[in-house]
């Protein structure tokens, strides 16, 4: 059996920064990766529609069934459909950590750990083997029984739930999806439900939800986080398309974050993770510049990048 689980990332942990909450006053439970590489995640859509307890947008899922990836070295062109993220390798027994960063009860995770152990299988394999026991022709009634399912060997939260993703070369990673429309599994409702949201927002969308309620600056530092995984190469189009100075009201402010932070990503990712800057290169390149146009970040905004 595997000794590391595979995290599938498409928000603010697809940064450094945003692994280590650099830009946030309160700085999340950090968690050990020991690999990390490009993952295109064949069908779905990600958008702002999880409200965190201080009212600021996160980002989630929709129409992503069958949860399907495939690892890649490199961003050659867009995606035609889907999206990419970041797959991030950490010991198993950080998986629980994971868990309560996401709004899971660390208890579950370990639950869970304890379970696919017992099978000999990583969580990502037993949560799959749940998602196939739940399988039906209708994708709402699948998650919704996956979810039951789910609630009744492990526990129901409000915030983030589980779900496998099956990777092309045979491994099962694990996704943190926020429960509406298709439930909890439990009684508990969802975020999602309390504040009425049901359909994903993009960015301009949800930093005006913030806004009305506040909430706009810490979202975005938050949206800040998400975008810093283009450091690594991470196309980010699907995020970055609405987005222009005279729609998004705090442009200057994240152009800004994003010019005093894209060195120091990818100094704190290298440190993060591989300790070194030939095994990061290998991974994801040398060029900072050509990973940042990758991303579609410079077509967007004007970077400037000290280096000495």
């Amino acid at each position: 059996m595997s000794e590391s689980e595979i995290i599938f990332a498409y928000g603010s942990l697809m940064s450094a920064c945003g692994i280590k909450g650099l830009l946030r006053s309160n700085t999340p439970n950090t968690f050990n990766i020991t690999n990390a590489y490009l993952i295109w995640m064949k069908r779905g859509k990600r958008g702002f529609a999880k409200p965190s307890k201080d009212l600021r947008l996160s980002m989630d899922l929709d129409y992503f069934y069958p949860l399907r990836a495939k690892i890649i070295k490199r961003v050659n062109e867009p995606p035609n459909k889907g999206f990419i993220g970041l797959g991030l390798e950490i010991p198993a027994e950080d998986f629980p950590i994971v868990c309560k960063r996401e709004g899971y009860n660390s208890s579950y995770g370990l639950k869970l750990l304890k379970k696919a152990k017992e099978q000999n299988n990583t969580v990502g394999e037993f949560l799959l083997d749940i998602l196939k026991d739940c399988d039906t022709s209708s994708f709402e009634d699948t998650i919704r029984r996956y979810r039951q399912e789910l609630s009744r060997i492990a526990g129901v939260s409000k915030h983030y739930l589980p779900h496998p993703v099956e990777l092309e070369d045979g491994r099962v990673a694990v996704t943190f999806i926020a429960p509406g429309k298709y439930g909890t599994g439990g009684r508990v409702r969802s975020r999602k439900e309390e504040k009425g949201i049901l359909e994903l927002r993009d960015a301009i969308g949800a930093f005006e939800w913030c806004f009305e309620r506040g909430s706009d600056k810490k979202f975005a530092k938050y949206l800040v986080e998400c975008l810093l995984g283009g450091v690594h190469g991470i196309y980010l189009g699907d995020i970055l398309k609405p987005i222009n100075e005279k729609s998004l009201a705090g442009f200057d402010q994240i152009q800004n974050m994003l010019s005093n932070y894209v060195l120091k990503e990818r100094a704190e990712f290298i440190d993060l993770v591989f300790k070194d800057n030939k095994a990061y290169s290998e991974k994801f390149g040398e060029s900072l510049i050509n990973n940042l146009k990758t991303s579609g970040i410079l077509d967007k905004f004007r970077i400037e990048i000290n280096i000495q």
